[in-house]
């Protein structure tokens, strides 16, 4: 879902420029959940329940926003007021009490029924739900951001600042200047792409379950909607080569590491296929 935000956009001697008016994307959460809840055969009882607490923390995230801001409970709050104060105020500042509030509250560890379903999978609460959830809030806020893929990590980003290592105690905030640096092989996305990456989640789970067809059906439409994303072409190959489709796997395996030459993962595994196909028998 897309909505218009309009921001009042300041000359640097405090006069008002012409109002600017923006594309907002919301976080795709629907989408999101009916790949997750498909991959694992999620009971319709447990699917609404785990909406329920997903939810949960996104009012009690946004409320604690409200208050920060000084624009009191979410019940009682002007929206478009909220929405103003909120791009105004200094992102530092802002995802640092995000990151503190969902440390507190939240915390790296937590698994009540998963906020969302299969982004935990085996290491519970890790960067792309919390990634989800904060930039579920911020979109509902009017704050424009994206997401940073890496081939391991994920990353929320504003405008200024980016969030390192969401789902950690010890998360670092860095000037956006800084993200090309530190990441040189990192690639943003719009929020509206997300579901890219739970359906690679979704697909990993099949692909666990020795589902491979299945597996790489969802892994096609991740690469569909994020083609850049040299961890999803990896998986791509890793699934074609499984079902012994060894040209198509190639072909998956180049462009992951086109997209990332440094991606060792990529290399190692196509070395080893290419190694396989030559022994005997």
């Amino acid at each position: 879902m897309a909505g218009k935000l309009a921001i009042d956009v300041k000359h640097r001697d405090g006069t008002s420029a012409s109002q600017n008016v923006i594309e907002l994307h919301r976080v795709p959460v629907d989408a999101i959940f009916e790949a997750e809840f498909k991959a694992i055969c999620m009971r319709p009882q447990q699917q609404m329940e785990i909406r329920n607490v997903y939810e949960h923390h996104v009012i009690q995230l946004i409320n604690e926003v409200s208050m920060w801001l000084g624009c009191g409970e979410l019940s009682e709050s002007d929206p478009k007021a909220l929405a103003t104060s909120v791009n105004k105020s200094g992102e530092f500042g802002l995802f640092s009490l995000l990151a503190d509030t969902f440390n507190r509250d939240v915390m790296a560890s937590y698994a009540s029924d998963q906020l969302l379903a299969m982004s935990m999978k085996d290491n519970r609460f890790n960067c792309y739900s919390s990634s989800v959830l904060l930039a579920d809030v911020l979109s509902r806020l009017g704050k424009p951001v994206a997401v940073v893929l890496m081939p391991d990590h994920m990353l929320l980003a504003g405008n200024e600042y980016a969030l390192d290592r969401t789902a950690h105690p010890d998360y670092e905030i860095l000037p956006r200047k800084r993200l090309g640096q530190k990441y040189p092989y990192h690639m943003e996305i719009g929020v509206d792409k997300l579901t890219s990456v739970a359906y690679q989640w979704a697909g990993m789970r099949l692909y666990n379950e020795g589902r491979f067809g299945e597996a790489l059906e969802l892994t096609k439409r991740t690469v569909q909607i994020n083609p850049g994303s040299a961890g999803a072409w990896n998986f791509k190959a890793v699934l074609h080569e499984m079902l012994s489709q060894d040209a198509e796997a190639i072909k998956a395996y180049d462009r992951s590491l086109e997209i990332y030459p440094g991606f060792d993962v990529a290399r190692d595994n196509k070395r080893s296929m290419l190694l396989a196909a030559l022994r005997p028998g």
